[in-house]
C-alpha cells in the first residue's frame, strides 16, 4: 500500500504536500533524545556518526509518513546505512512508531524530545520535509 501511495505522490508531486510554513533552518543539537521503535534504548543525536536524514511527519499529513517510509526503504534497498530519524510534529505516538513495521532492514529512529519539539516545531510546516545532517548524500 505504501508503494502505491508513493507512486501517486510521485505522479502528483506539485500538489502532494501538506500546507504550512516553509521553514529553512533548524537546530539539531547533539543532545536531542532519539529512540528506536521498540523504545528499548534511548540515545542522543550525537551518538549517530556520519550522514543522517531528519524526516518531519505529522498525524495530519499522511503524505509525510508515506514519503518517510519510502525514503527509509530506498536507503535499505541501496544497502546504505543512513539512519532516517523521524521528527513528529505531535508528541511521539504509536502511529509514528508503526512506520517501522512497513520497512525491512530499515534504519529508522524517532526524536522523542518534547522540549526540542516544542521549541522547534511550534508552527505548522510544509510537509513532506527532509533535512540532511552530515556530508552530502547522492
Amino acid at each position: 500500500m505504501v508503494s502505491l501511495a508513493s507512486l501517486i505522490i510521485d505522479n502528483f508531486r506539485d500538489v502532494a504536500y501538506c500546507p504550512g510554513d516553509e521553514k529553512v533552518t533548524f537546530s539539531f543539537p547533539d543532545d536531542i533524545l532519539i529512540t528506536a521503535a521498540d523504545g528499548d534504548k534511548e540515545r542522543k543525536l550525537g551518538d549517530f556518526k556520519g550522514n543522517k536524514i531528519i524526516a518531519f511527519v505529522s498525524d495530519d499529513c499522511p503524505v509525510s509518513m508515506v514519503e518517510t517510509v519510502s525514503k527509509a526503504r530506498q536507503f535499505a534497498n541501496q544497502k546504505e546505512n543512513v539512519p532516517v530519524i523521524v521528527a513528529p510534529l505531535q508528541k511521539l505516538s504509536k502511529n509514528h512508531l508503526a512506520m517501522t513495521s512497513m520497512i525491512r532492514n530499515g534504519n529508522m529512529f524517532f526524536i522523542n524530545d518534547e522540549k526540542w519539539r516544542k521549541d522547534n516545531l511550534a508552527k505548522k510546516i510544509k510537509l513532506p520535509l527532509f533535512v540532511q545532517v552530515g556530508d552530502n548524500l547522492d
